[in-house]
């Protein structure tokens, strides 16, 4: 959760050059969060799987919040640059905002203990909210 509010407090910085408002921020994060736990707990426990306690599982993160905000910056600038880090230590690598983008969903994969196909599923909700939410931005402007 501290990596994730980290990525955040960086990507602030990024709506702010673009112009974009920060209730579109915090809509982003909010339906990029709602999104991914509706793939993880309704759509791949409740539905896919068939469980029927899939409501009283716990979920927590943020990840799909960033996921939809990165894919969002990634359609709006897709000039921008940010500085790639590994467990919070800089790497020397400069990515670009669809890298970046893919490279936080990479990681985030990459560190799920199970459920693979549950966690791709919610980045992929999240990254259609920030992709649907980026086109209204985009005709508003």
């Amino acid at each position: 959760a501290f990596h994730t509010a980290v990525l955040l407090s960086n990507s602030i910085d990024s709506f702010d050059r673009a112009g974009v408002s920060f209730p579109v921020f915090l809509a982003l994060y909010l339906g990029g969060c709602w999104a991914a736990w509706l793939a993880r707990v309704v759509l791949w426990r409740r539905v896919l799987n068939n469980d029927a306690s899939s409501f009283y599982v716990q979920e927590s993160g943020a990840s799909g919040g960033l996921a939809a905000q990165l894919l969002f910056l990634a359609r709006i600038r897709p000039e921008e640059r940010f500085q790639f880090s590994l467990y919070f230590v800089p790497i020397p690598v400069n990515l670009s905002a669809w890298q970046s983008c893919f490279a936080h969903g990479i990681l985030d994969l990459m560190q799920t203990r199970r459920d693979f196909g549950r966690q791709l599923l919610a980045h992929i909700a999240a990254w259609s909210f920030g992709w649907i939410l980026a086109g209204a931005w985009e005709q508003h402007q």
